[in-house]
């Protein structure tokens, strides 16, 4: 008596192909009956490769279909027969295979779209804060995440993320590029802690304490700063200046006479200086601690806005494109070096430290420290 189920043997089930040949180009397909519903599909192709796969065939309220259970090398022989078990045990409940493993995958899809991912919490902690931030500010948190964070994270959800997972985006470039990563690890921590808020994550932080993991950044990146005129010395520089009657010079002289920062000499328009007043206001939009910020100008500092400029400047010392980078003659006279910046800031930072007579603390340091800069006499 024929066997009515588990009637294909191990080797038949590896070696089986249609007993027809394919057409030139085409394909042909066998089903062999395993029992009670259970068909391993055999299909043979014209360059005689054989695909070999399950399927499952039953009939349900006079409807009869077929379930595909996938490939025989992902579903064995016996994986297939449990499968089949299974699935006849649901039709005994009146229950349709087929339909029921639909839903389920419905079900799946739509709970991964609810799932909110790195990516997506950082995009809205972005569109938070970047309206607060510089054009440069917003743009290099973007670039950084994009480039470092997103490649390993971004699709991952959020509440899943490990401090393993944070340290593999640090570790490869953390000796090359140590203070590109401090920054991606503090973006990412400040995301996290984003996610925090919104009840998309529980627990700690994930990026807190990844940095004691790594070898120590003064360690691996010692911090070379540029040297500084001393104080003492800026009556030379300025000399040295006076020699060239250029606007690169006369942009220098001024960022020395009032402590301020290149870009806020690069972005000055004549709007915020006013002659008459000897003064020079700059918006709060140009300062780096957004506040409006008041310069008095001394006669050194009004000559270098005193010198003619092109009729048709808008800007006070021409020389930036709308993407600020400084154009010759600015780039020219090292406005933008930072040893010249240098120069500058850190000079006036000791000036209100220290007298320049007795080398002792000066109390009129301490009350320029508390006002607006004062600017040097000439």
């Amino acid at each position: 008596m024929a066997r009515l189920i588990d009637r294909l043997s191990p080797r038949f089930v590896q070696t089986a192909k249609p007993r027809r040949k394919p057409s030139p180009r085409g394909k042909v397909t066998e089903r062999f009956l395993d029992g009670a519903g259970l068909y391993l599909v055999a299909t043979l192709s014209s360059d005689g490769l054989v695909n070999r796969s399950w399927e499952f065939a039953y009939e349900l309220r006079g409807r009869r279909r077929w379930m595909g259970l996938g490939p025989l090398y992902d579903v064995p022989l016996q994986v297939a027969r449990q499968v089949a078990s299974g699935l006849r045990a649901q039709l005994r409940e009146g229950i349709d295979p087929l339909d029921a493993r639909n839903e389920r995958l419905r079900r799946l899809e739509s709970e991964q779209a609810s799932v909110v991912t790195f990516k997506t919490d950082a995009d809205a902690y972005i569109a938070l804060h970047g309206p607060t931030w510089s054009p440069k500010h917003l743009q290099q948190w973007e670039s950084t995440l994009a480039r470092y964070a997103f490649p390993k994270i971004g699709d991952m959800p959020v509440a899943e993320i490990k401090q393993a997972d944070v340290f593999d985006i640090v570790r490869p470039h953390w000796t090359k590029r140590t203070a590109t990563m401090l920054r991606v690890l503090n973006r990412v921590e400040r995301v996290l802690d984003f996610a925090a808020t919104q009840e998309h994550r529980n627990g700690d932080n994930p990026a807190a304490h990844v940095l004691t993991a790594l070898p120590k950044a003064s360690k691996v990146a010692p911090v070379k700063n540029f040297k500084a005129v001393g104080y003492q010395q800026i009556g030379d520089v300025m000399a040295r200046l006076m020699e060239f009657d250029t606007v690169a010079a006369r942009a220098l002289r001024l960022l020395l006479l009032t402590a301020t920062r290149s870009s806020e000499i690069l972005k000055c328009d004549w709007g915020e200086v006013d002659i008459a007043k000897r003064l020079w206001t700059i918006p709060a939009a140009k300062m780096k601690a957004n506040r409006q910020h008041r310069i008095p100008l001394s006669e050194a500092a009004i000559a270098c806005f005193a010198q003619p400029f092109p009729a048709e400047a808008r800007r006070g010392y021409p020389g930036t494109t709308q993407s600020n980078r400084p154009q010759r003659p600015l780039r020219a006279g090292y406005l933008r070096s930072t040893r010249t910046q240098c120069v500058g800031r850190s000079s006036a930072s000791a000036l209100t430290r220290r007298c320049m007579v007795c080398e002792r603390p000066s109390k009129a340091g301490r009350r320029i420290r508390r006002r607006s800069h004062a600017t040097p006499s000439s």
